[in-house]
């Protein structure tokens, strides 16, 4: 595995070099924890581009395909880590204003966030929103039981019905 080199020059303006050098140790015993996974079972992540499944892959690529082709909106469902994840990567490779462009200058639907809040008004905007509009859901929940994303998607679940 390659080593990751910092240039910390720029930062011994606001920290003294003792400071940096201390966080060092911090660094290493952190990156220890991460790759021993005994003390988190949900570190799967961490190896996965090394032992990724292609078949799942297709079927995921599949499936984005069919929704670009199918869905005007693309609706995420979830709450804290559960989402922030497919927000922060969906924010970090898109235009800042991305839902304001036309479905062609986006190239695929617009994405909407539900579950992460419990604000009605929040919802009744985005039923408003989502009217006579080709609507794909995401679900995204690691116990299935959280009560904001449940809320949200039976809402949402009712309303596609």
């Amino acid at each position: 595995m390659g080593r990751v080199k910092l240039d910390h020059k720029s930062a011994l303006q606001f920290v003294t070099e003792k400071e940096i050098l201390r966080q060092g140790e911090a660094v290493v015993l952190a990156h220890k924890r991460l790759h021993s996974k005994a003390e988190n079972e949900a570190l799967g992540w961490v190896d996965l581009p090394l032992k990724r499944d292609v078949q799942q892959l297709d079927k995921v690529i599949g499936a984005a395909k069919q929704i670009r082709s199918n869905s005007q909106v693309f609706l995420i469902i979830g709450i804290g880590g559960s989402y922030l994840g497919a927000r922060a990567g969906i924010q970090m490779l898109s235009h800042s204003f991305r839902e304001s462009h036309s479905l062609r200058q986006r190239s695929g639907p617009a994405i909407y966030y539900a579950g992460n809040n419990a604000s009605s008004t929040y919802m009744a905007d985005l039923l408003d929103l989502l009217d006579d509009q080709e609507v794909s859901i995401n679900v995204i929940s690691k116990s299935g039981t959280t009560t904001e994303p449940a809320i949200a998607f039976r809402i949402l679940k009712g309303y596609m019905e």
